[in-house]
């Protein structure tokens, strides 16, 4: 009987101290159907010309930025292209963001890039966030990567500057956003403390002491 109630009494203060880890969750997602974007046609990153595009979060409160995935079409000179940079901004417009977390020198990359938080910010319910792709390495046109659109049909809603980052545009381009994605770590689950798993390891010593002094019939 000692001998299963101390296994008992192990495995409860064992549990106190696991926690149950959060999940991914889309919080942003402008890829056309099935994840789908325009191969040909995109936005020119070069150190004359970068792109901010904003989008809304609504949630879930306490999540925090788990990763930015964003289609990029290779150079259109065949070459290794121009390095470019991404950030991940929090304002009401790029000019006066606080930047939360950067992923710098990406290049001879193309295909939908993932970008992992290293930094894990917070996410704020209501607020405005802006994906910047940005560079200040020299380089034409023919050597950029490119920000692809959802489809050939044109983009529209975002901000861009010719002056790395002094003054920015609004674009009067119509079509479908621009493609990305962004998916947040939920809170963990919430796991008792070590207080109440005490309070129900006594519980659980008291009813072994009461069985044990029980008459047998």
């Amino acid at each position: 009987m000692r001998i299963q109630l101390l296994s008992t009494l192990g495995l409860v203060l064992s549990c106190a101290a696991i926690g149950v880890a959060g999940a991914q969750t889309p919080v942003h997602n402008s890829f056309g159907p099935g994840g789908t974007y325009s191969t040909t046609n995109g936005l020119f990153i070069t150190n004359g010309q970068w792109i901010a595009n904003p989008f809304f979060y609504t949630g879930p409160a306490g999540g925090s930025l788990y990763s930015v995935s964003i289609p990029i079409l290779a150079p259109i000179d065949g070459g290794a292209g121009i390095a470019f940079d991404v950030s991940l901004l929090v304002g009401v417009g790029p000019s006066v963001a606080t930047t939360l977390e950067s992923w710098t020198g990406l290049t001879g990359t193309a295909g939908v890039l993932q970008l992992v938080s290293a930094l894990t910010p917070g996410l704020t319910v209501a607020s405005t966030y802006w994906i910047l792709l940005s560079t200040s390495s020299p380089g034409s046109q023919s050597q950029a990567f490119r920000w692809a659109w959802q489809s050939d049909a044109g983009a529209s809603g975002y901000l861009y500057t010719l002056n790395q980052g002094q003054t920015w545009f609004v674009t009067k381009d119509t079509g479908t956003p621009l493609a990305f994605a962004v998916d947040a770590s939920t809170p963990s689950a919430t796991v008792p403390e070590p207080a109440t798993m005490a309070l129900l390891a006594t519980g659980l010593v008291s009813m072994a002491v009461v069985r044990r002094r029980r008459p047998q019939a």
